[in-house]
């Protein structure tokens, strides 16, 4: 999906939160690295809710260097 949107230069929020906490969209190391290269790509991008995806400390180190 992030591949898919990165064309979308005017993007400038997405919002993948988990707020029924089903843990519906949960997000793997690999997602945080392709959600990293559409924030190097996308320099407009305002808002970003990725709440309660367990994504842990290992994923907030992939995307640290794109926030």
């Amino acid at each position: 999906m992030f591949k898919a949107i990165q064309k979308h230069h005017t993007l400038t929020s997405i919002t993948l939160a988990n707020h029924d906490r089903l843990h519906r969209n949960r997000m793997s190391n690999y997602s945080c690295q392709e959600l990293r290269m559409l924030l190097e790509v996308n320099k407009i991008m305002s808002m970003i809710d990725i709440s309660d995806n367990g994504i842990g400390n290992s994923g907030f180190k992939v995307l640290e260097p794109a926030l």
